[in-house]
């Protein structure tokens, strides 16, 4: 896949940085003085940010693999140390590690979660957020889409996301941790139309086709038949509240779990 593009991602900030700092805030009740954390899939900073609020006297690392989002990171937070890596290559130990919409993109959680649980120290909290995106009408749109012959995308995903359902999450980290806790979490963003949905996407999920789709087409006016197609299909899904705001229900899912001593 093309490298993330961070301008497009951080178009909607507040509404993707809200649930790292909801995370955060329970992270503080468990764990209130960590001395050494990771944020992994840091992306362009902005929860890694909200790490340092809580916790500004711990040594802070924002993990990511895409150029493009750490070369925004470290340009616009150069107060923190910015490490391009990959999840499964970590070095060291640490006594939190933090994750939020990121881990979706890595498959196999019932092995890459034991796996960040052994790199913390003893007592040490793993505290991730995963959009749960797989009843979300927005996201099946983008997917019939893909699925579309005249597209032919639809297995570009497969085995791509990772994401399991809760009680599965339950039963990895009963095996794992000392102790854990989840929950879940409906946002209720507040859109300026239909249209914001799709700039929405193109920042995280649609960009792996839109990437696709310009390697194909250097020209990129598949890419933009393909957007025009999405759009379309998004006005008609989303209609308007009479204040002419549309609204997006997006769901995700937390846990916090402690390393045993």
């Amino acid at each position: 896949m093309s490298d993330w593009n961070s301008a497009q991602y951080l178009k909607f900030e507040a509404e993707r940085t809200q649930p790292s700092v909801d995370l955060a805030r329970r992270v503080r009740q468990i764990i209130p003085g960590p001395n050494i954390i990771a944020d992994l899939g840091c992306g362009p900073g902005n929860s890694t940010t909200v790490l340092r609020e809580q916790f500004p006297n711990a040594r802070l690392f924002g993990i990511d693999n895409s150029p493009n989002m750490i070369a925004s990171a470290k340009e616009n937070h150069p107060g923190i140390d910015f490490i391009l890596g990959d999840v499964h290559h970590l070095h060291g130990r640490y006594d939190l590690m933090f994750s939020n919409a990121c881990l979706q993109w890595i498959p196999g959680h019932r092995l890459l979660i034991p796996q960040l649980m052994e790199s913390l120290n003893p007592g040490g909290v793993l505290a991730v957020q995963i959009p749960m995106v797989g009843h979300m009408r927005l996201f099946n749109i983008i997917n019939e889409v893909a699925c579309d012959p005249r597209w032919n995308l639809g297995d570009m995903l497969v085995g791509r996301n990772g994401t399991l359902q809760p009680d599965e999450y339950f039963d990895i980290l009963a095996a794992v941790s000392a102790d854990f806790t989840q929950w879940e979490t409906t946002y209720y963003h507040r859109m300026p139309s239909a249209d914001a949905l799709v700039e929405w996407v193109k920042g995280a999920r649609m960009q792996v086709y839109l990437h696709a789709l310009d390697d194909r087409d250097p020209s990129g006016e598949l890419s933009k038949e393909f957007e025009r197609e999405v759009t379309w299909r998004v006005n008609s899904a989303y209609k308007p509240q009479p204040n002419g705001e549309v609204i997006l229900h997006f769901r995700r899912f937390f846990f916090i779990a402690t390393k045993r001593w």
